[in-house]
């Protein structure tokens, strides 16, 4: 069902909207609740002036048509047991969500080649990497939320195996009917996870989605800690190849930027293999509201000052490249991968990872790259809005 109906909407609350909206199944806390019932109540004080299609636009979008979502349970490795076991999620009673501190957050987004040999060993290498180079396990360290691409059915065995990833995370899945995303949650996050699910593109040929996961955080601003917000973290791999898939690839990024853009979303990240191809894709994420976080970095090494905002285009779109080199190919180096951002999150850094990376160092092949793609690895701010946006 969809949460508008411009007719009667005004003379409805935020609470009969709600409970109309969401499949039965699914059970909100009461923090929850009463942002929602906020953001909803929001959007329709705004509303009730404007043209009637508009505003049934804009309600809508508040809580996106969720007959369209697929819910779904992570899953945490049990030592007493020996297997990944479902958690309990929004099918059951989420009293207990309480929202994290936290002032900023770590994303790596990878694909990591379903299509090349060696599948096990190349992930295994992926894997290890990220857990010598990359990720920041101690104690207190900041979170890195991981959005893989490509997971091949035959690998998920090497996923869940790997201590680090079972001492330290938690996963959206634990199989697949051939390829598909996965995101790893720090469990040091997923006891303020409010949502995951994902959304089928309807304009796929290839069965693409998107992977949401919805956290309750409290940002801490200014030293002080602020109220629980919802924070939306999305991995997708978008349509690829030319023709039909460049109209389709705006759809699909188009239906994520609506959702990360919402009123009841604090501040919100898509992460993927965006298959930037084509003509329509340059700019794209900019005409969809979204910030794009490698363009966002301005270059470090700059000469000439007066030449920064033209080198901040050209210069910074040759160094993300992030396919193209692993093997060299007939097709020229893309920027194929993008962290975008939304709302009041913001990039503090972002850099290619994976640059070289082979299953074994010691070959010279072509053959023996642990992916076709670079990953990317982004330290993100959860930002202040403005004076004049914060509650009084």
């Amino acid at each position: 069902m969809r949460l508008a109906f411009w007719h009667s909407s005004c003379c409805q609350t935020p609470q009969f909207l709600i409970q109309n909206t969401l499949p039965p199944q699914i059970c909100l806390s009461a923090h929850v609740m009463s942002h929602l019932e906020a953001a909803i109540q929001a959007t329709i004080d705004r509303t009730t002036t404007s043209d009637p299609y508009l505003a049934e636009m804009e309600v809508t979008s508040t809580l996106d048509k969720h007959v369209d979502r697929i819910y779904q349970l992570t899953s945490f490795y049990d030592p007493t047991t020996s297997v990944w076991s479902p958690r309990p999620g929004l099918d059951q009673a989420s009293d207990g969500v309480e929202p994290v501190s936290i002032s900023s957050f770590s994303v790596v987004t990878w694909n990591v080649d379903f299509m090349q040999p060696r599948r096990h060993m190349r992930l295994q290498a992926i894997l290890s990497y990220l857990q010598t180079s990359i990720i920041d396990l101690s104690a207190n360290a900041i979170p890195t939320i991981i959005l893989l691409q490509e997971v091949d059915e035959t690998v998920f065995k090497t996923l869940l195996e790997r201590p680090f990833i079972r001492d330290f995370y938690e996963v959206t899945d634990t199989h697949c009917a051939a390829y598909a995303t996965v995101t790893l949650i720090p469990k040091s996050l997923t006891k303020c996870v409010i949502g995951v699910f994902r959304t089928v593109f309807p304009s796929s040929l290839m069965g693409r989605d998107a992977l949401y996961v919805d956290f309750m955080m409290s940002p801490i601003l200014e030293g002080s800690q602020q109220d629980g917000e919802i924070i939306r973290v999305v991995n997708t791999h978008l349509e690829s190849l030319r023709g039909k898939s460049d109209s389709a690839r705006i759809k699909q990024l188009g239906s994520i930027a609506r959702s990360l853009v919402s009123v009841d979303i604090y501040g919100g990240l898509v992460g993927g293999d965006m298959n930037a191809i084509g003509p329509d894709d340059k700019g794209l994420p900019e005409r969809l509201g979204l910030v794009d976080a490698w363009t966002a970095c301005p270059p470090t090494h700059i000469d000439n000052e007066a030449d920064v905002e033209a080198a901040r285009v050209e210069q910074r779109e040759i160094e993300g490249h992030t396919w193209g080199y692993q093997p060299t190919s007939i097709y020229p180096p893309r920027r194929l991968d993008k962290i975008l951002l939304a709302g009041h999150l913001k990039t503090i850094g972002i850099e290619r990872i994976g640059v070289g990376l082979k299953v074994d160092s010691t070959v010279e092949s072509d053959c023996d790259w642990a992916s076709d793609h670079y990953g990317l690895f982004a330290q993100i701010q959860v930002a202040a809005p403005p004076v004049k946006q914060r509650p009084k």
